[in-house]
């Protein structure tokens, strides 16, 4: 007697319903991602059993036999969507109450102010072809409004600067009592403001119009008439020398150049507010 054996053909879409059938396959489900005065709360479900669930690479928590899960977190990701993930799959979540801060605009360079231009052996020419500063004049153009309360505004940075009168314009400081002086500017609430300070290197270069020397600044800042000097001399940043710390970094209003001096030296002051 011959015995029969079946022959039975799995066709390949028999073969993925088969996988799909048998697979345990997890899919992260999110309850709730709120954020609330710093603190981003998360819940969810079908997560992989009893392991550690991640957020934005940090583990926070561990799921449940069950696989749900919730934490609380202070780490809110930049852009209010934060990655999930039980080490088998992970997701993208996005964050209710959160608002994605936009971009920083763009900022432009201030121009120099120069409009003149030179040849190799200092004989003025015309600025037309030559690609100088003085015929491109790249950049914002400076603009300055003198205010009657002993305050200049730079129209483009929105800095507001103290104004140097005939009577304070040519004292001198140290490097650590030019922060005395700021602070006394404050105690006084001079032109109605307390949050006066020393301006780093980079805002003091701001105001040097090397259109200009001796001093370098545009006419806001020399009319001395009016109550408003500058020395063409060097003035004290707060920025101090990381390669040799007992040095800052000072601009020259001869010319605009920069330089580094002693802290210990005597130096003219110009207080700044805002930016």
């Amino acid at each position: 007697m011959r015995t029969r054996t079946a022959v039975v053909r799995i066709l390949p879409a028999s073969i993925g319903l088969l996988i799909a059938l048998n697979a345990q396959v997890q899919a992260l489900t999110i309850i709730q991602a709120t954020l609330s005065r710093g603190t981003v709360t998360v819940s969810g479900s079908q997560a992989a059993i009893s392991t550690n669930i991640s957020w934005e690479g940090n583990v926070v928590a561990v799921s449940s036999r069950r696989g749900t899960f919730a934490f609380a977190t202070t780490i809110v990701p930049a852009r209010c969507v934060g990655t999930l993930s039980d080490g088998v799959s992970t997701i993208g979540v996005a964050i209710g109450g959160c608002t994605e801060e936009p971009p920083s605009p763009p900022t432009a360079v201030l121009a120099t102010g120069q409009t003149r231009c030179w040849d190799a052996v200092g004989k003025a020419i015309a600025c037309v072809g030559t690609g100088q500063d003085g015929a491109l004049k790249a950049g914002i153009g400076l603009k300055y409004t003198s205010n009657d309360n002993g305050t200049i505004t730079d129209n483009n940075t929105g800095l507001i600067w103290e104004k140097k009168t005939i009577a304070n314009m040519f004292d001198v400081y140290t490097w650590g009592e030019a922060f005395d002086y700021v602070a006394a500017l404050n105690a006084s609430n001079f032109a109605g403001y307390r949050d006066w300070r020393l301006p780093n290197v980079r805002e003091l270069q701001t105001i040097i119009d090397y259109e200009n020397f001796g001093p370098a600044v545009s006419p806001e800042f020399d009319d001395c008439d009016n109550g408003s000097c500058t020395v063409a001399a060097a003035y004290w940043s707060s920025t101090s020398v990381v390669a040799a710390p007992d040095l800052a970094w000072r601009v020259s209003f001869w010319d605009g150049f920069q330089l580094v001096g002693g802290k210990g030296f005597g130096m003219r002051v110009r207080a700044v507010r805002g930016g």
